[in-house]
C-alpha cells in the first residue's frame, strides 16, 4: 500500500488495520500536524444506495515528486515480485497518473477505478494517460462522465467501454451495480455478466470489493474474465452487510462463496 495519513487516531488505526491483514505498510506515510483523510457516508436505509464526502487531508500530501523522492523513483514498491498496480481517484490526481506511467513503463498490470468520479478538469487530465492502463475501472457514472454516453443497458454500456477502448485503455470493466458488470477484454466480445442476486443492506464500498478482488484472483493465475467473475460475488457478499473495510468477506468465506454460488 502506498498512501498518507495523519499522525493521529484514525491514521494509527488504519495502519494497524493493514498490518493486522498482512499489508506492507511501508510506504504509508504519516503526515505530522495533519488529519488522516475522512470519507463520510450516507447510506439509504430503504435503498442500500450511499453517497460519499470526501475531505482528504493528509492525502493532498501525497505528490508525485514526494512519493518519487521516497521510494526511489518508485524502484522501491515496483519490485520484481509486482504484478498488479491498482490507482483509484482519492489521492492526488497528478500522482494516480504518473504511478499508471510509471508502471506500464516497467510492463507491470496497471488498474484504475475510476472512483469517485472525476470532474470535468479531471476527465481531461486523465485521458492522455488511458494508454498506460492495462484495465479501467469505472461505474455507470464514471463512464458516462469521460465517454459522454449514458450507461442505462448492456448495450450503452457496450458503447461507452468500446469508446475508452477508443481513448487508449486496452480492457475495460464497468460495474453496474445491481446488473452486475460489463467486460471489453482487449480483444475479444464484451461480455454481460449479471449480479449475484442478495438482499442488499448497504452498498458502500462494492466497487473497491470488485476492483481489489478481481486484482487479487488474477495475481492468483485466473483470467480476467474469471477474476471479475469471482470479483462480482465477492461485491454481492459485501453489500449484505453494513460498513467498507468491514464488510468485505474473508479468505475463507470467499473460498465458500465462489464454490456453493
Amino acid at each position: 500500500m502506498v498512501g498518507m495519513v495523519g499522525d493521529d487516531g484514525d491514521g494509527h488505526l488504519y495502519l494497524n488495520n493493514l498490518q493486522r491483514s498482512g499489508v506492507n505498510t511501508s510506504y504509508v506515510f504519516a503526515e505530522k500536524n495533519n488529519s488522516t483523510g475522512v470519507a463520510l457516508i450516507f447510506v439509504d436505509t430503504k435503498s442500500s444506495q450511499n453517497e460519499i464526502v470526501i475531505c482528504p487531508n493528509a492525502t493532498l500530501k501525497l505528490t508525485p515528486a514526494f512519493v518519487r523522492q521516497r521510494t526511489d523513483n518508485y524502484n522501491l514498491v515496483f519490485t520484481p515480485s509486482v504484478k498488479v498496480l491498482i490507482c483509484q481517484n482519492e489521492v492526488p490526481l497528478d500522482t494516480t497518473l504518473d504511478m499508471l506511467k510509471a508502471a506500464s513503463e516497467r510492463s507491470i498490470y496497471t488498474v484504475f477505478n475510476a472512483a469517485p468520479a472525476p470532474s470535468s478538469k479531471q476527465i481531461e487530465l486523465i485521458k492522455p494517460f488511458l494508454q498506460f492502463v492495462s484495465l479501467f475501472c469505472p461505474n455507470e457514472v464514471e463512464a458516462e462522465g469521460l465517454t459522454g454516453i449514458k450507461v442505462t443497458s448492456t448495450e450503452s454500456a457496450i458503447k461507452a467501454a468500446q469508446a475508452l477502448q477508443n481513448l487508449g485503455v486496452k480492457s475495460v470493466v464497468i460495474t453496474l451495480g445491481s446488473a452486475g458488470f460489463l467486460l471489453a477484454e482487449d480483444g475479444k466480445a464484451p461480455v454481460h455478466v449479471q449480479s449475484e442476486r442478495v438482499k442488499a443492506v448497504d452498498t458502500t464500498g462494492a466497487g473497491d470489493c470488485f476492483v481489489g478482488c478481481m486484482a487479487a484472483f488474477l495475481v492468483k493465475g485466473c483470467g480476467l474474465l474469471e477474476a471479475c467473475q469471482f470479483a462480482n460475488k465477492c461485491a454481492a457478499l459485501s453489500v449484505t452487510r453494513k460498513g467498507t473495510q468491514s464488510s468485505y468477506p474473508s479468505s475463507e468465506e470467499v473460498k465458500q462463496f465462489t464454490q456453493t454460488n
